[in-house]
């Protein structure tokens, strides 16, 4: 299996289990090229999956190659997934200069519903993909909390993928 082929996979198993999340499934999911812009995250968010970038291994996760052709041994993929939602705002009153509280734990609350699902649902779907062979090997490397930034707010999980090249 190849990592364009992979990526569908991915993207659809974190779709489907944030069904379940407080926030609700995104209206906007989709694999992007590069960075993941954060437009229009206040339609119901944003779930969006990218590869940051290739390496070539012998020895996955180790970055090292003795080939220099694009066969045998192991090409990797650095993915990030973000899920992302409206952040609060100052309540439009005019005399409020930050969000309620409320708004703020309620946002936190979600947001950590959504990062938890997203990377149990990655887990599960990349662990399903290795026991049926169809990648090498994978590893979860972290997963940020982003933002607030142009009133959005979510997480950030960065991972690697390894299949036979």
């Amino acid at each position: 299996m190849d990592i364009s082929t992979v990526l569908p996979l991915i993207l659809s198993a974190a779709n489907d289990e944030l069904k379940y999340s407080i926030g609700k499934s995104p209206a906007r999911v989709g694999l992007v090229p590069s960075a993941i812009a954060w437009d229009e995250c206040d339609t119901c968010g944003l779930l969006a999956l990218s590869i940051n970038r290739f390496f070539l291994t012998d020895q996955f996760p180790i970055e090292a190659s003795t080939s220099d052709a694009c066969e045998g041994g192991v090409l990797a993929a650095d993915m990030i997934m973000q899920i992302i939602r409206c952040a609060p705002q100052p309540a439009g009153d005019g005399k409020s200069l930050a969000p309620t509280t409320d708004a703020l734990n309620n946002s936190a609350l979600m947001i950590i519903d959504d990062a938890k699902r997203v990377m149990c649902s990655v887990l599960e779907q990349l662990r399903s993909l290795l026991l049926d062979n169809d990648i090498v090997d994978y590893m979860i490397r972290q997963q940020l909390f982003v933002g607030p930034e142009g009133a959005c707010v979510g997480s950030e999980l960065q991972f690697v993928v390894g299949v036979n090249r």
